[in-house]
């Protein structure tokens, strides 16, 4: 069973050493995708180890961007280990526009920039995370640029302008081990 919704290698291989109880964690799908599990270990009176891991993605997941959300980065970033880049993309505030537009037309800029921000994403290697209303990350395992990420905010400026706004996009950059030890320092 779990070869058919995972990738074979796709468990950790510390994950025999972990403690008994619940820990999160991201599993390869055939197709690639990385899913949010719950994995439950306990050790059997004899002192086999007992795993039942259950998909729990959807649990994780914005509603409106369909992205992961702050729980879900907080998790991988406990995971990951090495130079990361941690970008961080600030919209402004939309709620003026909600109230005179509707939601609709900001979720679909929204939906669009989670996509452009899913795509590059796959391009570097990276995650991304809806963490807030206005707020988008980025997790990479490679260095990012200003330069790198300039043409992601110029898309997301554009989707923006849509809704009649000067977009200000504000962005920021931190790597591990540079600006924290750990990912999960950032």
């Amino acid at each position: 069973a779990y070869t058919r919704a995972f990738h074979p290698a796709g468990l950790p291989a510390p994950v025999t050493t972990w403690a008994d109880g619940t820990h999160h964690t991201r599993l390869l799908t055939p197709s690639g995708d990385r899913r949010v599990c719950r994995l439950h270990l306990s050790t059997l009176p004899n002192t086999d180890r007992l795993l039942l891991i259950e998909d729990v993605h959807t649990y994780h997941l914005d509603p409106v961007t369909q992205l992961p959300t702050r729980d879900a980065l907080l998790g991988d970033a406990a995971q990951t280990h090495g130079v990361t880049t941690l970008a961080a993309l600030r919209l402004p505030t939309l709620r003026d526009h909600r109230q005179h537009l509707g939601d609709a037309p900001v979720d679909r800029a929204l939906r669009h920039i989670a996509r452009d921000l899913e795509q590059a994403a796959q391009r570097w290697s990276a995650s991304a995370y809806h963490v807030g209303p206005h707020e988008f990350v980025l997790l990479s395992p490679h260095p990012l640029t200003p330069a790198g990420l300039a043409p992601l905010l110029r898309r997301a400026a554009q989707h923006l302008s849509v809704l009649g706004r000067q977009p200000d996009v504000c962005t920021g950059l931190a790597d591990a081990p540079h600006d924290g030890r750990t990912p999960a320092d950032l």
